[in-house]
């Protein structure tokens, strides 16, 4: 009697063990299906977004500049960052043109980054706002350590350099010209 109630045990004991094995390994499958498929989902998720991510190899490079232009309504001018294809004086003078701080006719006639000096022709005049966009323009994205000087013609329009408060830029001229624009040979003029 001791072995069959042994035998009876043994195989209670056994099939216990074959049942919860089974539903322990179901549960595991379960999960392992579950971490699988979320699995998939965010492959095909990255994979859609990679997409989208990637640069274009067919792009051309680009360079980021900061661009500084006199805004309607605003004292003191603006900072906007745009894309040029190389950074030069004359991709500069582009953004410039497309703002609005020099006419389409300029054109760089001397750019001396070690000496300032960034002469236009093409130009009549400047105002005080736009000759210190053009100067924290050329000074910031070409990295000029010195002063700038501005000419049209061959004319001094303004020397500065870099100006950090440029939000508070005024229409005055140091040299006392209050006009709102010089041009070339006019007052304050050196």
């Amino acid at each position: 009697m001791k072995k069959l109630l042994a035998v009876i045990v043994v195989s209670i004991i056994a099939a216990m063990a074959v049942t919860g094995c089974s539903e322990h390994e179901s549960e595991i499958a379960k999960q392992q299906r579950a971490q699988a498929e979320k699995l998939e989902q965010i492959q095909a998720e990255e994979a859609e977004g990679s997409n989208e991510k990637l640069p274009d190899a067919d792009a051309p490079e680009v360079v980021v500049v900061s661009v500084y232009y006199p805004a309607d309504g605003t004292k003191g001018i603006v900072k906007d960052m745009e894309d040029v294809p190389e950074l030069d004086d004359w991709e500069l003078s582009q953004k410039l043109k497309a703002h609005g701080v020099l006419p389409e006719a300029a054109q760089v006639t001397e750019f001396d980054p070690d000496k300032g000096i960034l002469e236009y022709s093409g130009v009549d005049s400047l105002t005080p706002r736009e000759a210190q966009a053009i100067i924290n323009t050329f000074a910031e994205n070409l990295e000029i350590p010195v002063q700038i000087t501005v000419l049209i013609n061959g004319k001094e329009i303004l020397t500065s350099g870099y100006n950090a408060d440029y939000e508070n830029v005024d229409d005055t001229y140091a040299g006392g010209a209050d006009d709102g624009a010089l041009s070339q040979g006019g007052p304050g003029v050196n």
